[in-house]
């Protein structure tokens, strides 16, 4: 167990890397800064409370921690920088402040143990593969003003069951969803755009988009889809519905294409 007296000012890069048999670390109000990869890698870490006003959650701060289960995140947090989760593979919860504005990239790719994330409003951006790889993840509540989900942002979440994306997020980037196993349904009512491989592999079997006006390469291919009407589709990827061998109908008013296998193995 750690418990930082209160002369501590800042915490440096590494300060605690690799260290093998700590399970608490508790971080004083005195603290205003800490570096990058503080305590990456201490592998029998448990919990970690950060009671310092700080605003700034570093890159890779436990990174790699597969013991952690309890982070205090204090309400003065407003982002959560790159990598900063990373790996923590029993971290099954995890209360996001209120005044959180920024998400970074792969910040908690790999959390294999979350279950459900209440994203706040508030946060104005999501990196590309913040929660990919959380294989338990069942429930995600996502902000209104956000205006994209970013690439790969719930990749390989294959508990994900369904998903309704906010009237403010227009575009849903590559490979947003893929390989999202058990994902049967979506609401997207304002979204225009879905890019590469975006719903590859789930298990959807309708679409409700219909401001929808282009997919991406793949999009829609391996999906459960069983019917297809898209009011303003204008533009469809190459197999973008390729092998979706549930799919009986098909309405599409407005395309201007049809691209290279399109329902091949429909």
């Amino acid at each position: 167990k750690v418990e930082l007296p209160e002369s501590v000012k800042e915490i440096g890069d590494y300060a605690f890397i690799g260290c093998e048999n700590i399970k608490s670390i508790a971080i004083p109000e005195s603290v205003t800064e800490i570096e990058v990869a503080a305590v990456v890698n201490a592998y029998a870490l448990q919990r970690i409370i950060i009671r310092s006003n700080l605003t700034l959650i570093p890159e890779s701060m436990v990174a790699g921690c597969k013991m952690l289960t309890t982070v205090d995140i204090p309400n003065s947090v407003s982002e959560i920088g790159i990598y900063a989760f990373q790996g923590c593979v029993r971290l099954a919860e995890i209360d996001l402040p209120k005044g959180l504005k920024k998400i970074g990239y792969n910040a908690f790719q790999g959390c294999e143990s979350l279950e459900t994330v209440y994203i706040p409003d508030g946060v104005e951006s999501i990196g590309e593969w913040a929660f990919c790889e959380c294989e338990n993840l069942t429930e995600v509540r996502l902000p209104d003003g956000i205006t994209d989900i970013s690439n790969m942002l719930f990749r390989s979440c294959g508990a994900l069951k369904s998903v309704n994306i906010p009237k403010s997020v227009t575009r849903l980037g590559d490979q947003a969803f893929y390989g999202c196993s058990d994902l049967t349904s979506i609401t997207a009512p304002k979204v225009q755009s879905i890019g590469y491989l975006g719903f590859d592999s789930t298990s959807i079997t309708s679409i409700d988009m219909p401001l929808l006006k282009e997919v991406g390469k793949s999009a829609f291919r391996k999906t459960a889809l069983t019917e297809v009407y898209l009011p303003s589709l204008e533009t469809a990827g190459d197999e973008a519905f390729l092998s979706c061998e549930q799919l009986l109908t098909v309405d599409l008013p407005k395309l201007q294409n049809l691209s290279q296998q399109l329902f091949t193995r429909c």
